[in-house]
């Protein structure tokens, strides 16, 4: 395709399609390479995706403070290039961290501050309330 920055975003965007397939190990590497062409492309959004879609891949792995680091990374490159709705999504995905650790607190303000994001965005939602469903295993 020769086009880059494209490529550097559908890597972060395919990361995550192969980790719901079930393939971490794939996911992984599409993630990895997402991060290097977006940051050497300068398309800091499509960091933002990689650095996502690696938290996703170390929470599937059970390593919850590596989830942490990788979320909060791009949440904080969300929060910088303005994509609110991307902000929303990561702070749905801390919730969800913070629900496997037991941090009720913590989930809780994760959500409202997704909620927020949404609300600004017109798109209304009663985030703070939802609980994860149970899962299986």
């Amino acid at each position: 395709m020769r086009y880059s920055r494209l490529v550097g975003w559908f890597k972060g965007w395919i990361a995550e399609a192969y980790l719901l397939a079930g393939d971490p190990v794939r996911a992984r590497v599409e993630a990895i390479r997402g991060f290097q062409i977006s940051l050497e492309t300068g398309f800091t959004w499509a960091v933002g995706l990689a650095q996502r879609a690696l938290g996703y891949i170390a929470r599937a792995e059970g390593d919850q403070d590596d989830a942490e680091r990788r979320l909060g990374e791009a949440l904080d490159t969300f929060e910088n290039t303005e994509s609110r709705f991307d902000a929303a999504r990561t702070h749905f995905a801390l919730a969800e961290l913070a629900d496997e650790r037991g941090e009720a607190a913590s989930a809780t303000t994760q959500r409202e501050a997704a909620g927020r994001l949404l609300t600004e965005l017109g798109l209304a939602t009663d985030a703070a309330d939802q609980r994860p469903a149970p899962t299986g295993g």
